[in-house]
């Protein structure tokens, strides 16, 4: 449910008692998922492992990694990318974009490299703004103006500019 979503970023007491309950409850574990973005605690850690047991799509477990850039995040990560090399290029292309949508708020080398890898793979979509939300570098400055001016991807790099106060996000 929306619920769970709206527990993303949060590792309280209070958020990881109604996640238990609905992780006992609620079939859409895809939400669970979800409202694990942002959290690098071993319970999270340990709530991921689970879902994934329990049969949870790569492309929302993808969607949990958001804004990690631990090192057990990019293990996920490739382990996604490994498993789907066996599928078609449509789902291919989907369960990439997720793991590119996990990079929001993550500005490392190791995330452009996979933003790079895509962009060689698949070209440039509208994922790839989602992936700069929260990042202020040159390096998604650079992208953001691809992505309008190339790709007239306008409301996704707006979208994009969530959070940031610096002269040139106004």
């Amino acid at each position: 449910s929306q619920i769970a979503q709206s527990l993303a970023g949060l590792d309280s007491k209070e958020a990881w008692d109604l996640r238990e309950k609905l992780f006992r409850k609620v079939t859409e574990d895809e939400y669970l998922a979800e409202g694990l973005a942002g959290i690098d605690s071993p319970r999270a850690w340990q709530m991921r492992k689970e879902l994934l047991d329990k049969g949870v799509s790569e492309d929302f477990l993808a969607k949990s990694l958001v804004g990690l850039d631990s090192k057990q995040a990019w293990d996920l990560r490739e382990q996604i990318l490994k498993d789907d090399i066996l599928l078609d290029a449509d789902v291919a292309l989907q369960t990439y974009s997720s793991v590119v949508e996990s990079l929001a708020g993550v500005d490392s080398k190791q995330a452009w490299g996979l933003r790079d890898e895509f962009i060689k793979k698949f070209g440039y979509k509208d994922c790839l703004a989602t992936s700069l939300v929260g990042i202020d570098s040159n390096e998604a400055w650079t992208l953001r103006k691809i992505l309008v001016d190339e790709c007239g991807f306008v409301n996704s790099v707006a979208q994009s500019l969530a959070g940031l106060d610096s002269q040139i996000s106004w």
